[in-house]
């Protein structure tokens, strides 16, 4: 059987072309090219189709931001949006939501839906809301950090294959602040119990760990999150006692890797050019990756490091974690 392929660029209600971004390709076959020469002909028929072809046109949109413009045209595209919700998210969502996981943990500390459960249209724009706040912390790091930092030029050839970092965060960067973003502000919901609060604590690495003691020293990233009709003396207790836990968690894990260290004098190891509890976000820049892991494996002189006393897998979940999302 033959198929002809037809472009679909007029909106189905104003007749107008529509940007090259929303173009849809539409299979058919060849024997059915006039009715959908005829469909394109009449805009208002396009609202006609079956809902399932419906339903792969709005998985096929660009973002959740053109899904909802979409399901603003008409009733019946509202309709589509409104009851298949969760098909076309699960389409959407891998390709336009940093570290999805969180943002689901995220939403559900905030009373949507489970990290499993079905997403409703209220959820996504709650998702939303969150992914444009995350956005806003990495602006404030772009024009209040970045700018002030000071690259290891040693390893910005690795990193980057020149002398100088980029002016703004890169992709990697921006997803450990993503990353740590999430988790802290996941952490701090007035909403979730101490049992559920204490677990997830008990599992971060010592990099996600040092990661929320560097974002957290700057309350200016998280003015604009909403903690609903939580008051503010409510707010401040939840941090603190997030602020205690983590300090609990980062202690036991010292004295477990490095019982012969201060906690807060880690010396620098042979070939490493930082302290790891100076306040300049190195946890996340891509050209102080590779001292940071050097620290945090306690490389000595003699180069004996922490892998020659404890197993890989548990050094891997404790001190450094899976980063394999930072990469993808």
């Amino acid at each position: 059987m033959e198929f002809s392929y037809i472009y679909c660029l007029i909106s189905p209600l104003s007749g107008k072309r529509i940007d090259r971004r929303h173009k849809q390709l539409i299979m058919t076959p060849s024997s059915h090219a006039n009715s959908v020469q005829t469909m394109i002909n009449n805009p208002h028929a396009f609202v006609n189709l079956p809902a399932e072809l419906l339903l792969q046109i709005g998985g096929s949109l660009a973002s959740f931001h053109d899904v909802l413009e979409w399901s603003l045209t008409c009733r019946r595209f509202r309709e589509v949006w409104l009851n298949n919700t969760t098909a076309i998210y699960k389409r959407i969502a891998p390709r336009c939501l940093d570290h999805e996981p969180l943002a689901r943990m995220l939403l559900a500390d905030q009373g949507g839906a489970p990290p499993d459960g079905v997403v409703s249209a209220k959820d996504v724009c709650r998702l939303l809301r969150n992914a444009k706040l995350v956005g806003y912390c990495c602006d404030y790091l772009n024009e209040w950090i970045v700018p002030g930092t000071t690259p290891l030029r040693e390893t910005c050839l690795i990193a980057w294959g020149t002398n100088e970092r980029p002016l703004q965060l890169t992709r990697t960067e921006r997803r450990r602040v993503i990353q740590a973003y999430y988790l802290w502000v996941s952490l701090v919901q007035p909403s979730l119990d101490p049992a559920t609060l204490h677990e997830r604590i008990e599992r971060l690495p010592l990099r996600l760990l040092y990661a929320l003691e560097d974002l957290r020293h700057y309350n200016g990233i998280f003015f604009k999150q909403d903690f609903g009709d939580v008051d503010l003396t409510q707010q401040e207790h939840r941090r603190g006692e997030v602020d205690r836990l983590l300090m609990q968690r980062k202690t036991s894990l010292h004295n477990k890797f490095y019982p012969n260290e201060h906690l807060d004098d880690i010396r620098p190891v042979r070939d490493a050019s930082i302290y790891i509890h100076r306040t300049e976000h190195i946890v996340f820049f891509d050209d102080y990756q590779y001292d940071l892991r050097l620290l945090l494996r306690g490389e000595d002189g003699d180069g004996h490091s922490l892998e020659d006393r404890i197993s890989r897998e548990n050094m891997r979940e404790q001190i450094w974690g899976d980063e394999s999302n930072i990469e993808e």
